[in-house]
C-alpha cells in the first residue's frame, strides 16, 4: 500500500497536466498538484480555502458549472466539461476537465479525481482558423458572384453583336464582306464561349458544374480556330497553315 501511495504521489506531483483531488461534497479541494497551481497562478492553500467554483471561476459560469458538476456527482461516472477561469492578471484561461470517481476495494466512492488541461491557445487557434475560413468563403462567394454578374453583363452586348452580324449576313454583301463578317461572327462566338467558361469557374466553386460529352468535327473546329488568326498573319506577310495527322483526317488542312 505504501509503495502504491508513493507511486501515486510521484505521478501527482510530477504530472504535466493539472490534477486535483476533490471531496465527495463536490466543493472542497483536498489536494492540488503543482501543474494546476501554475496553470491558475495560485498556491494549493489558496485554492483549498474556498469552494472550487468560487476560486477564479468566471463569474458568468459559476452557477452553471455547479449544476454540471452536481450532475456528474449524481451519475457517479467519468465525465468531462470545459471551464473558464479569470486569473489575477485578468487573463481568461479555458481548461478542459475530466472527472473520475475513485473507489475503494468495496466500490465505495472515496473522492473525485479531476484532471485539467489548458486549452486556451488551442481554442484561440481554432477560433482564428474558423474566422479565416469564414473570410475565405465570403471572399470566394463574392468572387463567384462578381464573375457571374460580369458574365451576364458581357453576354448581353455580345448577343447584340451576334444578332446584328446575322442580319448583315442575310443582306446583299460582296464575297469579301461576307467573309469578313463570318470572321466577326466566329470571334463573337468565341468570346461568348469564354464568357460561358468564366461562368463554369463559378459553378466549379459552387460544386454545381455538370460535365457533358459532345461529339465534334476536328477539321471544322481547327478551321474555325485558324480563320480569325489568318487575317493578322496575312497583314504581316505570313502564311498560316494547319496540318492534321492522317490518323485524324485523310487530307491536310490549309487556311
Amino acid at each position: 500500500m505504501a509503495a502504491s501511495e508513493r507511486r501515486f504521489r510521484a505521478v501527482f506531483e510530477g504530472a504535466a497536466i493539472g490534477i486535483a483531488i476533490i471531496g465527495l461534497d463536490g466543493n472542497k479541494l483536498v489536494a492540488v498538484n503543482p501543474a494546476y497551481q501554475k496553470m491558475l497562478g495560485c498556491t494549493a492553500e489558496e485554492m483549498q480555502t474556498v469552494g472550487i467554483f468560487d476560486t477564479l471561476t468566471h463569474p458568468d459560469d459559476r452557477e452553471a458549472d455547479k449544476q454540471i458538476f452536481l450532475g456528474i456527482l449524481a451519475a457517479g461516472k467519468d465525465a468531462f466539461m470545459d471551464k473558464r477561469y479569470v486569473l489575477r492578471d485578468s487573463r481568461e484561461v479555458l481548461v478542459s476537465l475530466s472527472f473520475t470517481v475513485l473507489r475503494d476495494a468495496f466500490s465505495t466512492a472515496q473522492c473525485i479525481l479531476g484532471m485539467a488541461t489548458d486549452v486556451t491557445e488551442r481554442t484561440l487557434t481554432e477560433a482564428q482558423l474558423h474566422s479565416a475560413k469564414k473570410r475565405a468563403e465570403a471572399a470566394s462567394e463574392a468572387k463567384s458572384t462578381f464573375l457571374a454578374t460580369m458574365s451576364h453583363e458581357i453576354r448581353t452586348p455580345m448577343n447584340g453583336i451576334l444578332g446584328m452580324t446575322e442580319l448583315l449576313l442575310d443582306s446583299n454583301l460582296t464575297l469579301e464582306q461576307r467573309e469578313s463578317l463570318g470572321v466577326v461572327r466566329l470571334s463573337a462566338e468565341s468570346l461568348l464561349s469564354i464568357i460561358n467558361d468564366i461562368l463554369d469557374f463559378s459553378k466549379i466553386e459552387a460544386g454545381k458544374l455538370e460535365m457533358e460529352s459532345i461529339p465534334f468535327d476536328l477539321h471544322e473546329l481547327l478551321s474555325e480556330t485558324m480563320k480569325p488568326l489568318s487575317f493578322r498573319a496575312l497583314q504581316k506577310g505570313l502564311a498560316l497553315n494547319c496540318r492534321i495527322h492522317p490518323s485524324r483526317c485523310s487530307a491536310p488542312h490549309r487556311v
